[in-house]
């Protein structure tokens, strides 16, 4: 018995902290987008459009964690196979990070590029990494 218990604290303990890590970052976001629309209104639309869209993106993955979290914790309190089992993780992490991931890094190319021009091979290679990261 103690060594099932054992086995289901070291199966439930990343599900668990993993979510309350995101949350905490998620929270984090949040001051960031606030300090970014404070100090800088007269950046150009596409780019509140595109700031706008990732933090709906992570919005959308935060809510989707903590349904994965009703799902492991909540409705499926004692029931060990719900915690081997996936709900939205699937879509949640790898889907909605690749998405995210590869924004944000075609992104800092594009201001990498804008900033210093000359180093147009080493944005090339960063947009590799990251389109070959998304697949």
């Amino acid at each position: 018995m103690a060594e099932s218990s054992s086995a289901d604290i070291k199966l439930a303990t990343p599900l668990l902290f993993g979510p309350l890590f995101n949350w905490a970052l998620y929270g984090v976001l949040c001051v960031q987008i606030y300090l970014y629309s404070y100090n800088f209104p007269s950046d150009s639309r596409s780019l509140k459009i595109l700031v706008c869209f990732v933090f709906a993106l992570e919005t959308v993955q935060t809510a989707l964690t903590g349904a994965d979290v009703y799902y492991w914790f909540i409705a499926g309190f004692g029931d060990r196979e719900r915690l081997r089992s996936s709900h939205y993780a699937p879509v949640d992490i790898a889907i909605m990070d690749a998405i995210t991931s590869l924004i944000v890094q075609e992104y800092f190319c594009y201001r990498i590029w804008t900033l210093y021009r000359r180093s147009s091979w080493f944005c090339l290679i960063i947009a590799v990494t990251a389109v070959s990261q998304w697949r």
